[in-house]
């Protein structure tokens, strides 16, 4: 039998996990950029059904085009799809996802609330926090909690041995 060299010798270090600190930093993170992505995509699509895109400076463009507000509503939906598909890529671990779902769930929660109450005539909301609270009751971030409960009751299942 041949004996294997320091140079021959495969590699078999695992790949380094991330730890608990840095996933629930990474589920926080994750969670609220996906909130105001949300509201910024849910303003959007309002405009776009007024023929007309919002700028970041709040002032609305029109777009003269028939077919182009249907393009940029296919975009946008496409362009949240994606983000739910990386938001869900970076959870990793248990820890992740509950931390993740506390805080789609606490913002959701805030975001609703803020909106519901009365607001004085002449005073102005900051776009951040219009975006934010858009996004935090958006029927996207409510299905998106919903699958992250039915995803950790389906993991939390006693699997039966054949």
């Amino acid at each position: 039998m041949q004996q294997l060299t320091g140079q021959n010798r495969p590699n078999t270090t695992p790949a380094p996990e991330r730890g608990p600190a840095i996933a629930v930093v990474t589920a926080v993170a994750g969670s609220l950029l996906l909130i105001l992505l949300t509201g910024y995509l849910t303003m959007q699509l309002v405009m776009s059904g007024m023929s007309a895109f919002m700028t970041f400076d709040s002032r609305a463009v029109g777009i003269s085009a028939g077919w182009l507000p249907y393009v940029w509503r296919l975009s946008l939906i496409l362009l949240a799809l994606a983000a739910v598909m990386v938001h869900r890529n970076i959870l990793r671990g248990t820890a992740g996802r509950i931390v993740a779902l506390a805080t789609l769930a606490a913002v959701a929660f805030i975001g609703t609330t803020m909106t519901t109450g009365q607001h004085p005539a002449g005073e102005q909301q900051s776009l951040i926090l219009v975006i934010a609270a858009e996004g935090a009751k958006s029927p996207l971030i409510l299905a998106l909690i919903g699958v992250g409960v039915a995803d950790l009751v389906a993991r939390r299942q006693p699997t039966r041995a054949q």
